[in-house]
């Protein structure tokens, strides 16, 4: 993950969470590259950091955390070969600062990277779209959902119009983007789409997942910054590389140039309305080819040997790969690792007690968060409270007592700190 000065503490703090201890199957470890200087608050959650995972694993191993300051801020592409660098397995996970990893994300995706499965060098999933507002109205399931093809001639079709995997939902391996020289630096805002062509035209195999496994924020002026001149020149530049990497006919180039080019430069609202067309024509596409998987998630979880890069079982998967479902939680980033020599197995060995913790672990965490949510309720019913923020039963907060995290043995002494403050 990378950080930089327009990411918010809060959003950060949730995307962090959401691919942590939200998750099933819990990473090994944890890079965030901190592109730049960043705000005051920000640069303290990055300090504590490694307190809030001591307490958000308590009881349970503690995902190693790397955390990489750049003095200055070097954009994207840079940013993540930094952090591939850092990366000890070479299979990692990718995330943004401001999306949310579902909790089944790794659990869904890790074992098709397992040593007895066909070669996979990246495995993107469906995304739904998401504004604060949808998650602060518990209308998350709105949102738009974005499917891709699935794999073989439709999936190696569509990548030559359009980016073929969904950059924050991605899984791959380090050892084959730093084979094909990394993110392109010099790509303008296209470093995910030049990555992937590279990927694919080195023999590469690329795949997604028909699941929705990552909420993708939209938040904001979302449509303005994908038109304008900066954007129309990025363009450019990308579809010359790809003719020049013969990666596109000519033919393909001229169709491109035009149909691309030309939504770059419509204004923000038709845009917008043009995207809406093509998603929900691309997911009907898109829908029939899941259908036609040759390897289904069931064969993948059934194959799977009991090691994995995060450290827990998978679960068992449906014969057939389901459609794109709704959103049935809210969480909230990150990582998986990477290696940085071949020697150095791609996935870390299972542990029978980490897993048993782990599972212990959730089923108290859900007990205390009900128990949290049940007194802050009893507080507003009483008008002690007049409004409380839908993360408190999860978070760090109270200065008067030292409680780090409302659970069932701690509520009473949290009370005064909810009585002092309007939350």
């Amino acid at each position: 993950m990378s950080v930089y000065a327009n990411n918010s503490v809060h959003e950060v703090t949730r995307a962090v969470e959401s691919g942590t201890i939200a998750q099933e199957l819990p990473p090994t470890q944890i890079v965030i590259v901190r592109d730049g200087p960043v705000d005051v608050e920000l640069q303290r959650f990055l300090d504590m950091l490694p307190t809030t995972l001591e307490l958000w694993f308590s009881g349970q191993v503690v995902p190693e955390l790397t955390v990489v300051p750049l003095e200055t801020n070097e954009g994207l592409a840079h940013a993540l070969n930094i952090g591939l660098e850092h990366c000890k397995y070479d299979v990692v996970a990718r995330a943004d600062a401001d999306d949310i990893s579902l909790p089944d994300r790794f659990s869904s995706m890790i074992p098709w990277f397992a040593p007895d499965q066909p070669r996979l060098d990246a495995l993107g999933s469906s995304i739904q779209e998401f504004t604060t507002e949808m998650l602060n109205t518990d209308d998350e399931r709105s949102g738009q959902v974005r499917l891709l093809p699935a794999c073989g001639e439709e999936l190696d079709r569509f990548a030559r119009m359009q980016s073929p995997l969904h950059h924050p939902s991605v899984v791959l391996r380090k050892s084959s983007v730093q084979q094909v020289g990394g993110y392109p630096e010099n790509s303008g805002r296209f470093e995910d789409y030049l990555l992937w062509s590279r990927l694919m035209t080195n023999g590469c195999v690329l795949r997604n997942l028909p699941q929705v496994l990552v909420l993708y924020c939209v938040d904001g002026d979302a449509f303005d910054r994908r038109g304008g001149r900066q954007m129309l020149r990025d363009e450019w530049q990308l579809q010359r590389t790809f003719r020049k990497e013969k990666f596109t006919s000519f033919a393909q180039f001229l169709r491109n140039v035009v149909v691309r080019a030309g939504y770059r430069l419509v204004p923000s609202s038709w845009r917008q309305k043009a995207y809406h067309q093509l998603v929900r024509s691309r997911n009907n596409a898109a829908d029939g080819d899941f259908h036609d998987d040759s390897r289904s998630s069931s064969q993948i979880t059934a194959s799977t040997p009991q090691t994995t890069t995060m450290l827990a079982e998978p679960t068992d998967k449906p014969a057939t790969p389901p459609k794109p479902r709704a959103v049935e939680s809210k969480p909230v980033v990150w990582v998986v690792p990477a290696s940085e020599q071949e020697d150095v197995p791609s996935f870390a060995p299972m542990n029978p007690e980490r897993t048993s913790a782990n599972r212990a672990a959730r089923a108290a965490q859900r007990e205390d968060q009900h128990v949290a949510e049940q007194a802050v309720a009893g507080l507003q019913e009483d008008g002690v409270v007049q409004s409380f923020s839908q993360e408190i039963p999860a978070l760090r907060f109270s200065e008067t007592s030292g409680i780090q995290r409302i659970n069932a043995q701690n509520i009473e002494a949290v009370i005064p700190d909810l009585k002092s403050f309007n939350l």
